[in-house]
């Protein structure tokens, strides 16, 4: 045992002493009220001792064996095979539905508007319309008008998106018009859009090479969670776990 066993001894020997010359210079009955304090003072040397011979346990430690680590990253490892199994018993998992690029055009009708502010709002985006129909820029449009913070200054640009990503109306309405196309005045709980189709993506999946890096983190990880579950589990069966309080 090390240092920190030692000085536990320490503790336990300065009590006895302690006792000892207690039970001299007093004696009697008083002793044994100078000693009470004393037993309390051993309960707490024996709980550091205790506590200090778990440290120097734990210091004594040999670590983990230079082969025994190499063993678990072996392990670790994803091989190339496991990769293309993982592909090809989970593809629904790789499945990529219909998608389209759209950009809009929103004019805001406040939650709980009355029928006048709501008319008003259908009139200017009838307006705007208009002038998408005969041929303005949609983009400058959308710039001026949009009530979309997350677009508007990207010209009504949304990116791509895919089947039940947007609202039921909008959604129904991008998926219906073919590429270039520009829609009615459209309604929702948001207000009235205007809708343009840039460009559409059938459904596919996707292939092994545009997923693979993600495939082997997967695994990777995986991996890991098992071979690390296992070393746990192996020194539990080997070792022996005393609590002391």
């Amino acid at each position: 045992m090390g240092s920190a066993s030692a000085c536990g001894r320490f503790f336990l020997r300065l009590f006895a002493f302690r006792c000892v010359v207690c039970a001299l210079v007093v004696g009697g009955d008083v002793a044994d009220l100078a000693v009470a304090p004393l037993v309390a003072a051993r309960e707490v040397a024996e709980h550091v001792f205790q506590r200090l011979r778990i440290a120097a346990e734990l210091e004594e430690r040999p670590p983990l064996l230079h082969d025994e680590s190499e063993e678990i990253a072996a392990k670790v490892a994803v091989k190339p095979e496991q990769v293309t199994d993982f592909y090809a018993k989970n593809p629904d998992q790789f499945k990529e539905g219909e998608s389209v690029r759209a950009s809009h055009i929103l004019i805001a009708v406040p939650k709980g508007a009355d029928a006048a502010a709501k008319a008003l709002a259908r009139t200017k985006a009838e307006g705007i319309l208009t002038d998408v129909k005969a041929g303005k820029d949609f983009a400058a449009l959308a710039k001026q008008h949009s009530a979309d913070p997350g677009s508007a200054a990207n010209g009504g640009d949304l990116g791509f998106f895919q089947q039940g990503q947007m609202v039921g109306p909008f959604n129904d309405a991008a998926f219906s018009l073919a590429p270039g196309a520009t829609s009615d005045l459209v309604e929702t709980d948001f207000g009235f859009h205007i809708i343009r189709v840039a460009e559409k993506k059938e459904g596919r999946t996707i292939p092994l090479e545009e997923v693979k890096p993600q495939v082997e983190q997967y695994l990777e990880q995986k991996n890991r969670q098992e071979q690390t579950e296992a070393f746990v589990n192996s020194l539990k069966a080997k070792g022996k776990i005393e609590v002391l309080i």
